[in-house]
């Protein structure tokens, strides 16, 4: 007698669960299409980064507080901060829409930037410069004012394979392999080995590589290069 009861009240149980189970169906089918319906949207949206009538973009240099581009007709575009000419002379606001920055009949290959300045290598191996010049790091010979690119001076027939700029000073590998440097010496971060206040304004080779050493690379820091 006590079998059947316990059988019976099993047999109950059971059919609860599936009356149970079958008055959810219509939910976790809803739950379900749901689900399904915003992966499908997720895998179908495209997210437009930016819009403009450009070329095929070949390159993208970011650095500081700029992000900058180059297409496939040479032109060089950047946006972000531009309060000390770093988007060129003819902006000197921020922006979040793209800059077109001129090098007049050159055009950009490499490009390097920190917060107040930026320089970059044209196709002929030249250096450009621009936006603040404190502590000379535009390579210019002046030392405060805000400039748009500008071409400097690396010596008789020399030109640049590497170009990089850190906080206050910049530095080109030359095609000869030597670097040249410029901007402040503070921390000794322009090469001419020591740490002082005294600053370059127009490049100088640095004396810090021990001689019969070639160099393949540069990069510049904060407070320092290597």
């Amino acid at each position: 007698m006590r079998r059947h009861i316990v059988a019976l009240l099993i047999l109950i149980l059971l059919g609860q669960s599936l009356s149970n189970l079958n008055s959810n169906n219509y939910d976790i089918d809803s739950l379900n299409d749901d689900l399904n319906s915003k992966s499908t949207q997720k895998s179908n949206a495209t997210l437009t980064l930016t819009d403009i009538d450009s070329p095929n973009i070949i390159d993208i240099f970011v650095g500081g507080y700029n992000s900058c581009f180059l297409n496939s007709d040479n032109e060089f575009y950047c946006w972000g901060e531009g309060d000390d000419s770093q988007l060129g002379p003819t902006s000197v606001t921020d922006t979040h829409y793209p800059v077109l920055i001129n090098f007049g009949a050159d055009y950009l290959v490499k490009h390097s930037s920190w917060s107040g300045h930026a320089c970059a290598i044209s196709g002929t191996g030249s250096v450009f410069c621009w936006g603040n010049a404190h502590n000379g790091r535009l390579g210019n010979g002046a030392t405060t004012g805000d400039y748009g690119p500008t071409l400097v001076d690396l010596g008789l027939g020399r030109t640049a394979t590497e170009i990089s700029v850190g906080g206050g000073h910049s530095c080109a590998l030359l095609d000869n392999d030597y670097v040249s440097c410029w901007g402040t010496g503070s921390q000794g971060r322009n090469g001419q080995g020591f740490h002082s206040d005294y600053l370059i304004d127009e490049p100088e080779n640095i004396t810090v590589v021990p001689s019969g050493l070639n160099v393949i690379s540069i990069s510049a820091g904060s407070a320092h290069t290597c």
